[in-house]
Protein backbone atom coordinates (compact mmCIF):
# COMPACT_ATOMS: atom_id res chain seq x y z
CA UNK A 1 0.00 0.00 0.00
CA UNK A 2 1.88 3.55 -0.48
CA UNK A 3 0.33 6.63 0.75
CA UNK A 4 1.25 10.64 -0.03
CA UNK A 5 0.49 12.55 2.83
CA UNK A 6 0.41 16.61 1.55
CA UNK A 7 0.19 19.57 3.59
CA UNK A 8 -0.88 21.36 1.08
CA UNK A 9 -4.31 19.86 1.09
CA UNK A 10 -4.80 21.21 4.56
CA UNK A 11 -6.22 24.80 3.52
CA UNK A 12 -9.37 24.70 5.75
CA UNK A 13 -9.26 26.52 8.94
CA UNK A 14 -9.23 24.91 11.99
CA UNK A 15 -11.53 26.08 15.16
CA UNK A 16 -11.50 24.85 19.12
CA UNK A 17 -14.82 24.20 21.01
CA UNK A 18 -15.36 25.53 23.62
CA UNK A 19 -12.49 27.95 23.35
CA UNK A 20 -12.87 31.59 22.16
CA UNK A 21 -9.27 32.93 22.58
CA UNK A 22 -7.60 30.26 21.39
CA UNK A 23 -3.61 31.31 22.70
CA UNK A 24 -5.60 31.49 26.36
CA UNK A 25 -4.33 29.27 28.56
CA UNK A 26 -0.97 27.02 27.81
CA UNK A 27 -3.34 24.53 29.01
CA UNK A 28 -5.25 25.08 25.98
CA UNK A 29 -2.61 26.31 23.16
CA UNK A 30 -1.91 23.65 20.75
CA UNK A 31 0.82 25.97 19.42
CA UNK A 32 2.84 24.83 22.99
CA UNK A 33 2.98 21.42 22.60
CA UNK A 34 5.92 19.03 21.54
CA UNK A 35 5.61 16.85 19.22
CA UNK A 36 8.14 13.54 19.05
CA UNK A 37 8.27 10.79 16.14
CA UNK A 38 7.38 7.32 17.03
CA UNK A 39 9.94 5.20 17.71
CA UNK A 40 8.05 2.31 15.95
CA UNK A 41 8.25 3.89 12.60
CA UNK A 42 10.99 3.48 10.62
CA UNK A 43 12.16 6.08 8.02
CA UNK A 44 14.11 7.09 5.34
CA UNK A 45 15.66 10.46 3.84
CA UNK A 46 16.48 10.39 -0.11
CA UNK A 47 16.85 13.51 -2.05
CA UNK A 48 14.89 15.88 0.39
CA UNK A 49 11.62 13.50 0.61
CA UNK A 50 10.98 11.60 3.34
CA UNK A 51 9.86 7.90 3.21
CA UNK A 52 8.17 6.02 6.43
CA UNK A 53 7.94 2.21 6.69
CA UNK A 54 4.80 1.39 9.42
CA UNK A 55 5.40 -2.15 10.02
CA UNK A 56 1.77 -3.81 10.84
CA UNK A 57 2.70 -6.83 13.00
CA UNK A 58 -0.15 -7.11 15.79
CA UNK A 59 -1.93 -10.20 15.81
CA UNK A 60 -5.20 -8.58 14.45
CA UNK A 61 -3.04 -7.33 11.73
CA UNK A 62 -1.11 -10.77 11.26
CA UNK A 63 -4.60 -12.41 10.60
CA UNK A 64 -6.07 -9.13 7.99
CA UNK A 65 -2.80 -9.75 6.15
CA UNK A 66 -3.62 -13.57 6.01
CA UNK A 67 -7.68 -13.10 4.85
CA UNK A 68 -6.83 -9.77 2.82
CA UNK A 69 -3.69 -10.63 1.35
CA UNK A 70 -2.54 -7.15 2.79
CA UNK A 71 1.03 -6.27 3.13
CA UNK A 72 2.88 -6.27 6.41
CA UNK A 73 4.84 -3.29 5.74
CA UNK A 74 2.59 0.49 4.54
CA UNK A 75 4.61 2.71 2.77
CA UNK A 76 3.84 6.42 3.42
CA UNK A 77 5.82 9.16 0.98
CA UNK A 78 5.80 12.37 3.12
CA UNK A 79 5.84 15.44 0.32
CA UNK A 80 8.39 18.69 0.47
CA UNK A 81 6.42 20.26 3.40
CA UNK A 82 5.69 17.03 5.21
CA UNK A 83 9.31 16.34 5.23
CA UNK A 84 10.32 19.60 7.00
CA UNK A 85 7.76 18.76 9.57
CA UNK A 86 8.41 15.13 10.02
CA UNK A 87 11.95 16.12 10.47
CA UNK A 88 11.34 19.21 13.09
CA UNK A 89 9.56 16.65 15.40
CA UNK A 90 12.07 15.86 17.14
CA UNK A 91 10.93 16.30 20.87
CA UNK A 92 12.87 19.39 20.96
CA UNK A 93 10.36 22.22 19.48
CA UNK A 94 7.16 22.97 20.05
CA UNK A 95 4.30 23.64 17.00
CA UNK A 96 4.70 26.97 17.12
CA UNK A 97 8.74 27.19 16.87
CA UNK A 98 8.08 24.29 13.81
CA UNK A 99 5.98 26.87 12.42
CA UNK A 100 8.23 29.60 12.43
CA UNK A 101 11.63 27.35 11.03
CA UNK A 102 8.69 26.25 8.26
CA UNK A 103 7.90 29.68 7.44
CA UNK A 104 11.66 30.39 7.07
CA UNK A 105 12.54 27.47 4.97
CA UNK A 106 9.60 27.60 2.97
CA UNK A 107 8.27 31.02 2.66
CA UNK A 108 5.34 32.14 1.48
CA UNK A 109 4.14 28.89 0.14
CA UNK A 110 3.21 27.44 3.30
CA UNK A 111 0.46 29.63 4.07
CA UNK A 112 -1.86 30.01 6.04
CA UNK A 113 0.78 28.23 8.12
CA UNK A 114 -0.72 27.60 11.77
CA UNK A 115 -3.90 25.51 10.44
CA UNK A 116 -2.61 23.79 8.55
CA UNK A 117 0.41 22.94 10.25
CA UNK A 118 -1.77 21.79 13.39
CA UNK A 119 -4.17 20.04 11.10
CA UNK A 120 -1.32 18.34 9.69
CA UNK A 121 0.50 17.78 12.95
CA UNK A 122 -2.99 16.12 14.38
CA UNK A 123 -2.87 13.86 11.60
CA UNK A 124 0.51 12.33 12.20
CA UNK A 125 -0.70 12.43 15.55
CA UNK A 126 -3.91 10.44 14.86
CA UNK A 127 -2.35 7.39 13.12
CA UNK A 128 -0.10 7.13 15.67
CA UNK A 129 3.21 8.77 13.77
CA UNK A 130 4.35 11.00 16.49
CA UNK A 131 3.11 11.64 20.01
CA UNK A 132 3.00 14.77 22.50
CA UNK A 133 5.78 15.03 25.30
Amino acid sequence: MHITLNLKSFLKPIYFKGCDNFFMTKKDNMLERVPLRSNKIIWEEREGEITLFIHRNSWFEKIMHKIFKKPEVVKVELEEFGATVWKLCDGNKNIYEISEDLKEIHGEKVEPLIPRLIEYIKMLNNNSFIKFQ
